[in-house]
């Protein structure tokens, strides 16, 4: 199966593309929500932004195009367990994103 890996630049999401490409999946692109402009590593319900600075340099090294979007600094508004679209919900970033 081809797919997109959600990558946040830190060891798990690189240890499930390897996972993933072991049991035969095609990594055909990887997909990064960066923290805010101006802030390195920002709170978030959702994403880990910390390892932001070397998402370029895991899709260089996969050879695959990489898709960026930001969320917005404190946008978790809903913070339910079963998710429902929430207009300005950082969440709603991922969906865009892909």
């Amino acid at each position: 199966m081809k797919l997109v890996a959600l990558v946040s630049g830190g060891k798990d999401s690189v240890f499930s593309i390897l996972k993933a490409v072991q049991y035969g999946h095609e990594v055909v692109a990887i997909a990064h929500v960066r923290a805010p402009k101006a802030v390195l590593e920002a709170d978030s319900m959702m994403f880990q932004s910390v390892g932001s600075n070397i998402i370029d340099s895991i899709a260089t090294c996969l050879d695959v195009p990489l898709y960026t979007s930001r969320f917005e600094y404190n946008a978790a508004v809903n913070t339910d367990l079963a998710y429902s679209k929430t207009s300005g919900d950082e969440v709603e970033t991922l969906f865009e994103l892909l």
